[in-house]
């Protein structure tokens, strides 16, 4: 367990090495209940692939029109985070296809958010909509599991309903996974 309510954090690498979600286009995980964050939260995965991801979903959700919460861009070097009807981008992102590991963190207060990858800021969003809450449902696919699947690996995905930003890079540092 990476996460016991009211305490710190741990990730114990040399635990969680060897469980990497190996997507192939066709599966996804569907969390069964609807995890909801709130509107300060922070969001932390570990992806790797070497294909053109360009519009594949990591993380799905089911409010509004649109049925994700995270996703690579449909132009490259592009990731979108969704908060209810509200589409953002954070641009810049140049290792999603890279074909080595990178963490990606995305925190969000209330109206803003803001990308790391790999411990490091790279860019900012503000005008979310400030009350509505982050929803988070699917791993690896839109909300209805049936567009958008991810063809790659991914790992170490948590989720926190609290803003994380003073503990990226430990986020970043105690949580490499092991190549694959």
């Amino acid at each position: 367990e990476q996460a016991r309510d009211n305490t710190e954090w741990q990730f114990p690498n040399e635990v969680l090495q060897s469980q990497v979600f190996d997507f192939d286009g066709t599966d996804y995980i569907n969390l069964d209940t609807l995890v909801n964050l709130g509107v300060n939260s922070t969001i932390s995965f570990w992806y790797k692939t070497s294909a053109n991801n360009q519009g594949l979903v990591v993380l799905g959700g089911a409010s509004g029109p649109y049925e994700y919460v995270v996703q690579w861009g449909s132009a490259v070097n592009k990731v979108y985070f969704r908060v209810g009807n509200t589409v953002q981008e954070f641009t810049g992102v140049t290792e999603i296809q890279d074909g080595n590991w990178h963490n990606y963190c995305i925190v969000r207060t209330g109206a803003g958010a803001e990308l790391f990858v790999d411990g490091s800021s790279r860019d900012t969003l503000t005008g979310l909509p400030a009350t509505t809450d982050t929803l988070i449902d699917v791993i690896g696919a839109t909300s209805s599991g049936t567009s958008a699947l991810n063809n790659s690996y991914l790992t170490q995905v948590a989720f926190w309903d609290t803003d994380q930003s003073t503990n990226i890079t430990n986020i970043y540092n105690y949580g490499s996974p092991q190549s694959s």
